[in-house]
């Protein structure tokens, strides 16, 4: 099974929020982070980090603020937001198409591959949902090139 390519940009974006959201102790909406940033760091472009981050904002899971100093942010803790809520916003089916997008597949019922793709997408689905940001960004390499001070 293949993600989509802005599901993964999403998934960078949101490691890099919820980095900086335990950085600033809950508080990282007082330090957005700016889409070309994540996008030169992880060498996804700008443009597609962005429509998947606008996205992610119209659902409530992350935040923004406007200005020069301005950018994105977290909304809710990583340990609250599970990859199949991101999955949804970005990739999502509606429930009466084909959830491995086949051409051929109407979802009328006609195509006898509905039934099974159906069933599979169900099962990774309900594995996604148990996978949090906070899991991810643990697992995330740390940058040499980044220093924190206390």
């Amino acid at each position: 099974m293949n993600f989509s390519a802005r599901f993964e940009y999403s998934i960078w974006g949101l490691i890099e929020l919820g980095a900086r959201y335990h950085r600033v102790a809950g508080r990282s909406s007082e330090n957005p982070m700016q889409i070309g940033s994540i996008a030169r760091k992880y060498g996804i472009p700008e443009k597609y980090l962005l429509q998947a981050m606008i996205e992610l904002k119209k659902k409530g899971i992350i935040g923004a603020v406007k200005g020069r100093k301005g950018g994105y942010y977290l909304k809710q803790k990583p340990a609250d937001i599970n990859l199949a809520e991101v999955f949804q916003v970005i990739d999502g089916t509606d429930s009466d198409s084909c959830p491995a997008k086949l051409k051929i597949c109407r979802a009328n019922g006609n195509c006898p591959l509905h039934p099974v793709f159906r069933g599979t997408f169900g099962k990774i689905n309900d594995y996604l949902r148990t996978i949090k940001l906070a899991d991810i960004i643990k697992l995330a390499p740390k940058s040499s090139s980044e220093m924190y001070y206390i």
